[in-house]
């Protein structure tokens, strides 16, 4: 049986907040309470909320100037490039939800930072989306610079018993639009029939458990929400944009 998602993401975290750490032992942190320290950890976290700023107002060229020349998004264990995160923005068309960051962690290693925390995106008072973050900045000249961000999605509720996953299993469809999903295991992983691809490049992508008949896209944190009929049976898939209560309905066709 595959662990929670839970004690998935606490492990992943674990695993990257240890990568991170270990360029930087050699360096050593800088003595607490020192004034410089202090300005870095503030400077550290602006940086912070103008990147999550410029994901909710799909800004490309301020995620420019605020990420590293070999900037990385691991997301839910999956390397992303700059290119390959920001394929899908469309400037000017904002997300319709606001991010909270809660018990943010900062510690500064001379030109280097690591930045633990949670984050929750909300749409109309109601959390759409929670994720676990570890982040790791660069110094440039004097500002601070996203070099890896490191998300794993945590589910919002419990996860659908594995006995109905069969019933999810199938081909979607909205005009020539399709998603397939098969069942293997414990798992749902789902594909674009013709080879199409996912966003970050990926011809599959596992469906994680949301909660019920929720689900989320591993690679673009999109909420997958299954819908039934009178009888219980699966009828339509909603495909929701990344961060955002705005789905599309694509019918089950067989």
């Amino acid at each position: 049986m595959r662990d929670s998602l839970f004690s998935n993401a606490r492990r992943l975290v674990a695993a990257t907040s240890l990568v991170a750490l270990l360029p930087l032992a050699a360096v050593g942190c800088s003595a607490a309470g020192d004034s410089s320290t202090d300005a870095s950890v503030e400077a550290v976290e602006r940086t912070l909320r103008a990147y999550f700023d410029a994901i909710m107002t799909q800004n490309a060229r301020s995620l420019d100037t605020l990420t590293t020349e070999g900037f990385l998004l691991v997301q839910n264990g999956h390397l992303i490039d700059r290119g390959r995160f920001v394929e899908t923005w469309v400037e000017g068309q904002p997300l319709q939800t606001r991010y909270r960051q809660e018990g943010v962690a900062i510690e500064v290693y001379e030109s280097n930072a690591i930045a633990e925390l949670g984050l929750g995106w909300y749409e109309d008072r109601s959390a759409v989306q929670r994720e676990t973050i570890v982040g790791l900045f660069h110094r440039d000249g004097d500002r601070w610079k996203v070099h890896r961000m490191h998300s794993v999605t945590v589910p919002l509720g419990q996860p659908a018993d594995t006995a109905s996953l069969d019933d999810f299993v199938g081909e979607y469809t909205v005009q020539d639009y399709a998603i397939a999903v098969e069942r293997r295991g414990d798992e749902l992983v789902t594909s674009r029939p013709g080879q199409l691809k996912w966003v970050g490049g990926l011809t599959e992508a596992v469906l994680m458990p949301g909660g019920g008949d929720r689900f989320y896209l591993e690679v673009t944190n999109s909420l997958v929400e299954f819908e039934r009929d009178e009888e219980g049976a699966v009828i339509r898939l909603y495909l929701y944009e990344p961060f955002s209560n705005r789905g599309f309905p694509l019918e089950k066709s067989r």
